[in-house]
């Protein structure tokens, strides 16, 4: 059985680490959008091996 603990933290992240948070938001917004595309341009094949070998390499 595999047991999950849940703990809720405040962080204090410097200038730095915001700045770098918020750059890997941005890029992981940027990938989203461009399977979003890729999905809406080719008649939304949603097949989790189809789109893997399609975009893995992108």
């Amino acid at each position: 059985m595999q047991l999950t603990k849940t703990i809720k933290v405040q962080l204090y992240p410097s200038a730095s680490d915001i700045e770098k948070f918020e750059e890997t938001q941005q890029q992981f917004l940027n990938a989203c959008n461009f399977v979003s595309t890729y999905i809406f341009d080719h008649d939304f094949e949603l097949g989790q091996t189809t789109l893997h070998n399609a975009l893995y390499h992108q």
